[in-house]
């Protein structure tokens, strides 16, 4: 959203066209010189970065229009919510006070295959340029492009083809977490893998996966992410669940023409190894802690195996889905004792009853008799309580009614109308071995 301007006009008696032009506001400032120029309302910027990104200087001669046009820029950047701007006249010339109010929403800027500049040089570089840039971004105005641009002088200046690219970083359907610019016709790939810190586990087992990234192209986003995707299962299977990975390092080991070869470093702290003592449950109602429990098929005294214990919780999913508690929430945390023993324990949010709402049967390879004796097969009514186990028994109790000779594959999607509560139920069916 652009940046609130207000321009608020302040004559001192002493300065020498007051006297001839009190009348004439809109002259005050035809033409004079900027003596001082100060910002107030700052938090995150420094008033230098900011006069600077104004294009206003001490010394030179500015109008009314020319403040105006300051400020102007200044909202441009999206990095202020709103902007306010006075001038005094002094015997000199004229003094300027920005007051300003910086904009909450900002996103970190990432560079995701820059590898060619280490640590903060590239944010420097990029700051001499885009003098509001000190590596997070306002999510609306001008900036971004702004050090899109000043990335692509930087690498013209190193000698690096290539055009630079912007896009955020979000999960599938989540909330924007980052602002990420890329080098697009610079071709930078992974080469050496390295481990550091690996002292519990087999290396070999973390090899194995570091060779699925040789000859890749190297991005950043994706490399940052990969040991806690690829390496903390291994860890979590084993009961190492401090294992923490630190943000891995790039070093360019050669570069010809367009294409530049990096080696990367994942440092791994493996922490302390414990044993699963057992699980407390909090928030739940309709099943009591024991039945849960009973559920969860690990024995105490063994590594505490969190990802088995992710898998476990799947079935306290199933056994709430089938009394259609749909939007159930289990949030678990491990809780580690000096003595190395890990309790799960986990919060459930048991929400509220889904029933049944509409269902479709999708089977374009069926003729219109059978879907419709497939659909009066299906054995939950509308307005009764959805049965998320009853598909198993769907699918035993269909297959009579299907052509011999062939192989059916059933695909169930549930659509949950939180505001209805009801889940309206889509089955596609085909033979198998056709795409889906």
């Amino acid at each position: 959203m652009r940046a609130t301007v207000a321009l608020l006009l302040l004559l001192l008696a002493a300065h020498p066209l007051a006297a001839q032009q009190r009348t004439r506001s809109d002259q005050v400032l035809k033409v004079l010189t900027v003596t001082k120029i100060t910002v107030s309302g700052l938090s995150r910027y420094k008033e230098a970065e900011v006069i600077a990104a104004s294009g206003l200087r001490a010394g030179t001669q500015v109008t009314s229009d020319d403040l105006q046009a300051a400020s102007d820029r200044l909202g441009a950047t999206g990095a202020f919510a709103s902007i306010e701007y006075r001038f005094i006249g002094v015997p000199t010339g004229v003094s300027v006070v920005f007051r300003v109010k910086e904009t909450a929403e900002v996103l970190p800027a990432v560079f995701d295959n820059f590898v060619w500049f280490p640590g903060d040089d590239l944010i420097r570089q990029v700051h001499a340029l885009v003098p509001l840039f000190n590596g997070s971004l306002p999510v609306a105005g001008d900036t971004q492009e702004q050090v899109r641009a000043a990335l692509e002088r930087v690498l013209a200046a190193r000698g690096i083809p290539g055009q630079v690219i912007l896009q955020p970083e979000a999960e599938l359907g989540g909330v924007v977490r980052g602002l990420v610019y890329r080098v697009e016709g610079a071709e930078v790939v992974m080469g050496a893998l390295q481990l550091e810190g690996v002292r519990q586990l087999d290396p070999a087992l973390l090899q194995d996966l570091n060779k699925r990234l040789v000859g890749l192209s190297y991005l950043s986003t994706f490399v940052r992410d990969f040991p806690v995707k690829n390496f903390r299962p291994l860890y979590w299977q084993r009961g190492y669940l401090e294992a923490a990975f630190d943000e891995p390092r790039v070093s360019v080991t050669a570069r010809e023409g367009n294409r530049t070869s990096v080696s990367v470093t994942f440092p791994i702290r493996e922490g302390r190894q414990f044993r699963f003592a057992g699980v407390a449950w909090a928030g739940n109602s309709v099943f009591p802690s024991d039945e849960l429990s009973r559920k969860v098929e690990m024995t105490p005294g063994q590594p505490a195996d969190a990802v088995k214990f992710e898998y476990e919780l799947g079935k306290i999913r199933a056994l709430y889905g089938s009394r259609g508690y749909m939007g159930l929430k289990l949030i678990p945390k491990h809780v580690l004792s000096a003595a190395g023993d890990a309790c799960f324990d986990v919060v459930i949010e048991e929400g509220e009853v889904f029933q049944m709402g509409s269902l479709e049967i999708l089977a374009p390879d069926l003729d219109a008799s059978i879907r419709e004796r497939l659909r009066g097969a299906w054995r939950i009514q509308p307005g009764t309580v959805y049965d998320s186990s009853y598909s198993k028994q769907y699918m035993a109790d269909s297959r009579p009614l299907l052509p011999n000779g062939s192989t059916w594959e059933f695909t169930f999607r549930e659509e949950m109308d939180d505001r209805n509560k009801v889940v309206n139920l889509t089955i596609l069916m085909k033979p198998a071995g056709q795409p889906r």
